[in-house]
């Protein structure tokens, strides 16, 4: 009987320990988790080039020492939406303080002349940031429907988007009226080329990089690559 009785005891005792290690666990993995030792203190961004990362830090204060369980998603996003130059994101918390936000940043193609200087614009038509000076490397759009809705909008966006990298900085402004007449003028030589539609905007951009080397030599003021079979230039 004596024996049977020490061996319950041994049993409740390891029973009981067991359950105050596992209490003692959950105790701590509450206080870790949902308390504000691990609270938010550090937030870092990255992938930005044109944002202002301080500004981001500054925009989640209210996030500040919320523990990084309980951080309100929404209340992120909604903060983030006063930053039109953030595309898309993606956020990461790393224990014991730290949440990481990956960006995505639109990219402008074209400038638009506006009350207070210029806007650059991506291909969607958001304006990612206005500044009172025309930002270098990029065209003025003129002539065209401010709706990005409109087919002659799309239509140039989709064909600054495709010409080669080096041209893009060499178009000094870009027009068109409809989808099938955008029409650029060339920086220094003042050139006027004839684009067309944005089909085969590549091909386009690497004719018109020929003809203008072929031509350096001659006075020439409209390049035609409107058509990509038989390009002219008068």
């Amino acid at each position: 009987m004596k024996r049977f009785t020490a061996l319950a005891r041994r049993r409740r005792r390891t029973v009981f320990a067991s359950l105050s290690a596992v209490g003692a666990l959950v105790i701590f993995v509450g206080v870790g988790a949902f308390t504000p030792l691990m609270g938010l203190q550090q937030i870092q961004v990255l992938g930005a080039e044109r944002l202002d990362t301080a500004a981001v830090v500054k925009a989640l204060f209210s996030q500040e020492n919320v523990p990084l369980t309980l951080l309100d998603e929404g209340q992120i996003q909604e903060a983030l939406s006063d930053f039109p130059v953030i595309q898309s994101y993606s956020l990461e918390t790393l224990p014991p303080h730290t949440l990481v936000i990956r960006v995505a940043e639109r990219q402008p193609v074209m400038s638009r002349v506006v009350s207070g200087g210029f806007s650059l614009v991506d291909p969607a038509g958001v304006v990612i940031e206005t500044q009172a000076e025309r930002p270098a490397g990029y065209p003025v759009a003129s002539s065209l429907p401010a709706d990005p809705r409109a087919p002659a909008f799309i239509a140039v966006a989709a064909a600054l988007q495709a010409v080669p990298a080096d041209l893009l900085p060499r178009i000094d402004s870009v027009t068109a009226t409809t989808a099938d007449n955008i029409s650029f003028v060339l920086v220094d030589s003042g050139i006027n080329v004839i684009w067309g539609s944005a089909q085969d905007s590549s091909l386009k951009g690497v004719i018109l990089d020929r003809m203008i080397a072929a031509l350096a030599a001659q006075e020439v003021t409209v390049i035609d690559v409107s058509s990509t079979e038989a390009p002219v230039f008068s």
